[in-house]
């Protein structure tokens, strides 16, 4: 742009200038005398009548200044003879547009990355792991074990106990682990044991003495007749526990004046009456929610007063199972 101003310029102070010059020409028709030959050259071809045009034409019709330069080498300029001052201004013009219009080389400068150390927080999407998760699918055979659950020894070696009650080792095994689990006032491995296995009492147990794993419990404090009524309860789940069916029978509900006690019977030993069975698994037994009792024909069997059975694993695996229905 700034080659068009100067350019612009220029030829406008040249045309100004031609235009003043010939006006003074025709103001001024008779040369001074150190002049005469270049008057008398111009009659026939004159050199500034030619200065000028040539000037007129590269302002006028050139487009560039290589154009120019080439149409004034055509033109046979002698650059040897004195310049007049249009043939001077016009060499001076070459000279100027010549430093304007000389290529310029763009110094490329290279592109840097700034790497910006701003810190930005991406967000981790939330992936959600799926773990699979087992689920035990109870079987019909299996149960959540219960507190105390503790199979006994096998060991039906027979053996004396209080008062001369007879017991295999079995079912004293499971009465000392009966009374670690109570922790009260009655000791059912000791003075408690009114009644034992192996033992024919007739028609007043049903015969669920007969065999062994059954016993009878006093509930009284010991060489009293004091009934510890609060023992009860806590005794009867330890017993459960133990691995026993055993239920508190009241005053006169064996028989007429039948005393007050507990009624024991070891589940899963080998050596049970079929009275005791019974009173495991039959119509009125424990494993079905009563309370061992037999009833008359026709009649109903008593519930259990004090919950329902436990069944431990060690139980399960004898064959034992939830009854009620």
């Amino acid at each position: 742009m700034a080659i068009n101003v100067i350019t612009y310029f220029i030829r406008n102070r040249l045309k100004k200038g031609v235009r003043n010059d010939l006006r003074a020409e025709r103001r001024d028709p008779e040369p001074v005398e150190g002049d005469r030959s270049r008057s008398a050259d111009s009659k026939g071809t004159p050199q500034n009548a030619d200065v000028l045009w040539r000037s007129r034409f590269v302002f006028a019709h050139c487009h560039s200044l290589r154009s120019a330069r080439v149409f004034l080498q055509r033109q046979d300029c002698n650059y040897n003879q004195p310049m007049s001052k249009w043939t001077a201004l016009c060499t001076l013009l070459i000279v100027l547009l010549a430093g304007c219009l000389t290529p310029q080389t763009a110094t490329a400068v290279p592109f840097t990355p700034t790497l910006s150390s701003t810190a930005t927080q991406t967000p981790v999407p939330s992936t959600a792991t799926l773990t699979p998760t087992l689920t035990p699918i109870p079987s019909p055979t299996s149960t959540p074990e219960p507190f105390g659950c503790l199979k006994p020894p096998e060991d039906y070696t027979r053996i004396k106990v209080n008062n001369g009650w007879t017991l295999n080792r079995r079912t004293l095994a499971m009465l000392a682990h009966a009374q670690e689990l109570y922790g009260g006032e009655i000791d059912v491995t000791g003075y408690a044991i009114t009644q034992g296995s192996y033992h024919d009492n007739g028609s007043y147990s049903f015969g669920t003495h007969l065999g062994g794993g059954a016993v009878d419990l006093s509930v009284m404090r010991k060489g009293t007749y004091t009934v510890l009524w609060e023992e009860v309860d806590p005794l009867l789940r330890a017993l459960r526990a133990a691995g026993f069916a055993a239920w508190l029978r009241e005053y006169g509900e064996v028989y007429k004046d039948s005393a007050i006690h507990i009624h024991a019977i070891a589940i899963g030993d080998r050596e049970l009456s079929a009275a005791a069975e019974n009173q495991l698994t039959g119509p009125a037994g424990y494993f079905r929610g009563y309370s061992g009792l037999p009833f008359p024909e026709g009649g109903a069997p008593t519930p259990d007063r004090y919950g329902g059975p436990i069944l431990c694993q060690w139980m399960i695996d004898l064959g034992y199972q939830d009854l009620r229905e």
